[in-house]
């Protein structure tokens, strides 16, 4: 089975937000300390909204899987190959490789797929298999249903890693080349209501699918972050309001409704990991800054 770089990016892209917090003296800072917490304000909301929409991204890519393949497994591009051992050293694997790589990746059989629906293991050992093991999820399903907000009219032209070009018919032909890096534009698109939708560029196309799907756009992809907070956080507002955080969603919704002017404070000490597992107590607003301004 071989992947597009660009496309395998798409699933371990990071965004980037910006943030917000205050030591619990000083509701109202003065001036040097409000240009830090401002500071700390953007790189919060930044974080926030990386953090939550990278988040529902890997849970819709986690509905829609009916299987994984199990670690380890290894990896060639036709002259060196890697073993995998975890879903970090495929990350790592994929953002080493060059921007403009154009070439095949694929796995080294046999591999091993766990099957979603029982937890089951199948071996697989060569693309053809692979390929019937992917057309098995889609046994007994439509592959486009009525709860699809929309149906690409065919024929398309489909592309492939290496630029070369595919007209095909129907979903089982489109589904039958496992290489798309894209289409050839325009295509058309049906709508669920009917209407037809003219697609003129991969910009396009994408605004329309996480619309359908609602996946959030990726308007930062270049940066991410060296670590991750631990929850639950408390904040404090204005007013004195506490507001405890337990997970990424309530983060970006609490940074989401701040107003321009509006601060908070983290109650400190609180703690994050960092990239190699390292736990971190953080005790100020400044030694947050420092740890944001550390990962750029």
């Amino acid at each position: 089975m071989t992947f597009c770089k660009n496309a395998l990016l798409l699933l371990f892209a990071l965004v980037i937000t910006y943030s917000c917090s205050k030591d619990n003296d000083d509701i109202i800072p003065p001036s040097s300390e409000k240009e830090t917490k401002l500071q700390l304000k953007t790189k919060m909301s930044q974080y926030a909204k990386a953090k939550f929409t990278s988040d529902q991204e890997e849970e819709y890519l986690e509905d829609i899987e009916c299987f994984k393949i199990k670690y380890p497994y290894t990896l060639t591009d036709g002259e060196n190959q890697t073993v995998i051992n975890n879903e970090d050293e495929l990350h790592d694997f994929y953002e080493k490789l060059p921007f403009d790589f154009i070439g095949y990746i694929w796995y080294v059989y046999p591999i091993t797929a766990v099957i979603n629906k029982d937890n089951t293991e199948k071996i697989i050992n060569n693309d053809e298999e692979f390929h019937q093991l992917i057309f098995s999820c889609y046994e007994g399903d439509e592959v486009v249903t009525e709860d699809d907000c929309f149906t690409l009219d065919f024929p398309i032209t489909i592309i492939n890693c290496q630029e070369k070009e595919t007209v095909v018919n129907n979903y089982e032909e489109l589904y039958s080349y496992p290489y798309i890096s894209g289409f050839v534009y325009p295509i058309s698109v049906t709508l669920k209501d009917g209407t037809k939708k003219t697609i003129t560029s991969d910009e396009d196309f994408d605004k329309l699918y996480n619309d359908c799907y609602d996946i959030e756009e990726c308007n930062d992809c270049t940066e991410s972050f060296c670590f991750t907070l631990v929850y639950p956080i408390n904040f404090i507002k204005e007013d004195g309001t506490i507001i405890k955080v337990n997970n990424d969603e309530e983060l970006f919704n609490t940074y989401e409704n701040l107003g321009e002017d509006e601060f908070i404070s983290i109650t400190y000490p609180m703690n994050i990991e960092l990239e190699d597992g390292t736990k971190k107590v953080i005790n100020n607003d400044e030694e947050l800054n420092s740890i944001f301004e550390d990962c750029d």
